[in-house]
């Protein structure tokens, strides 16, 4: 015959059992977000991907346009960089306001749980 087992030993394995399930319930949180963030990342990628080529081909197209205007395709192309060069010189001077703010924000939701969790 088995013995009945003592309160402090059902105490005991329940803890364990407890513990042990709420180990596996941050690993999978874990898991959950980390598969979140990669994936949202890639989508980013993508799309930035995208968002380039058109940018270049569009600035390719724009400078070509410029030098027909201008006379020689050179002078297009050295307005379009000009261009550039000037919208980056603004980009930097507001890089908190317009990129270090918004993409922290955006790591902190995705990172931190929501509140319905």
């Amino acid at each position: 015959m088995e013995e009945p087992e003592s309160p402090v030993e059902a105490l005991f394995e329940k803890a364990e059992l407890y513990v042990k399930t709420t180990v596996e319930l941050y690993k999978l949180k874990t898991i959950h977000q980390s598969v979140e963030v990669v994936s949202s990342l890639a989508v980013s990628l993508v799309l930035w991907f995208g968002i380039v080529f058109t940018f270049m081909i569009l600035s390719i197209s724009l400078a070509l346009w410029l030098g027909e205007c201008l006379g020689k395709t050179l002078y297009g192309f050295f307005a379009t960089g000009c261009l550039y060069s000037f919208l980056l010189i603004i980009l930097y001077l507001l890089r908190d306001f317009l990129i270090k703010k918004p993409v922290s924000n955006v790591l902190i939701r995705m990172l931190l749980p929501k509140k319905s969790e």
